[in-house]
Order: C-alpha cells, then structure tokens, then sequence
C-alpha cells in the first residue's frame, strides 16, 4: 500500500469515525429524547390510574345513592299505602262515629222525651196530691 492509499484510508476512516460520532450523537440525543418522553407517559399513565381509581369511587358512590334512592322510593310507597290505609281507616271510623252518633242521639232524644214524660207526670201528681190536701 502506498502512502496515498494510506492517507485516502485515513481520510475515509476519520470520516466514518464523524459520521459515527454524528450518529451516536444523534442516537443519544433521541435516546434522551425517548427517556423524557416515556417519563411524560409514565407520568400521564399515573394521572390516567389516578383519574381511573377516581371515576371507580364515582361509580361505585354513584351506585350506592341509586340504590339507597330505590330504597327510599321504595319506602315512599309504603308510607304512601300506609296513609291510604290509613285514610280509609279513618272515613270507616268516622262513618261508624256518625252512624253511631245518629243512634244514640236518637236514643238520647228519646230518653230525654220520657224524662220530660216523667217529669210532667211527677208534676202533675204532685199538683194533684197538693190540690187534694189543701
């Protein structure tokens, strides 16, 4: 080999070594760039399992308040049969207290018609035995 192809060795070798050197640079460069981009994924994959746990709570809070307001509609209509019972309990009861009411009001006018009868007649005799002895 002669000094020449030496030197267009050399010169094809230091440029290679440059173009590696570029190359490496690169590569690191983009190696840098990945690691930070994988950090802001780690970092949006931990805000994503954050928000995710989150929403869960949600959906399960969420469930337990339509259950518990099941429950309470639930209850509204038993309360509401219960006052409808309870309704016609009282008209039933009212009913029966005016009908009853009726009778002995009846019974009360008559007893207070013989008492009256018997007061009269009382009084009557009481005259006569008072006119008789004067």
């Amino acid at each position: 080999m002669s000094r020449e192809d030496l030197k267009k060795q050399i010169r094809a070798l230091d440029h290679e070594l440059e173009l590696s050197t570029l190359i490496n640079k690169g590569a690191i460069q983009e190696g840098r760039e990945l690691k930070a981009r994988v950090a802001e994924l780690e970092l949006e994959n931990k805000a994503f399992r954050n928000t995710e746990r989150r929403l869960t709570q949600t959906e399960e809070r969420l469930e337990e308040s339509e259950d518990a307001i099941k429950e309470k509609e639930a209850q509204i209509t038993r309360l509401k049969d219960a006052v409808n019972d309870l309704k016609g309990s009282l008209r039933n009861a009212l009913k029966e207290r005016d009908e009853w009411s009726n009778r002995w009001g009846r019974a009360a006018d008559f007893f207070a018609k013989e008492e009256e009868d018997i007061a009269d007649t009382a009084m009557d005799r009481a005259t006569d035995a008072f006119t008789i002895v004067s």
